[in-house]
């Protein structure tokens, strides 16, 4: 298990391309230097997102496969489960 925001994928800061502003590799199909979209650009820095990174740090993600039964992810779901009663409790 890790965290949403350690795993490298779909988080705006780890993406260059947001960053940079750096859509597509030839400037006519950058959607960042577009004209039509000039009114909608916003520039991105890794801490634009404050509350959304905050909330990914405390995210759990987990990985499933096609291939695993049904008993795996029941005994997933028990295991996640006592996890929470026991962070509930800890509080």
């Amino acid at each position: 298990m890790i965290s949403p925001i350690d795993s490298g994928r779909h988080v705006y800061s780890n993406w260059a391309p947001v960053l940079e502003q750096k859509g597509a590799s030839l400037p006519a199909n950058n959607a960042y230097l577009r004209p039509e979209n000039r009114d909608c650009q916003k520039v991105v820095t890794r801490d634009s997102c404050q509350r959304t990174l905050d909330i990914l740090s405390r995210t759990a993600m987990f990985g499933i496969h096609t291939k695993m039964d049904m008993a795996f992810y029941e005994e997933m779901a028990k295991t996640i489960k006592k996890c929470v009663e026991a962070i509930a409790l800890a509080a």
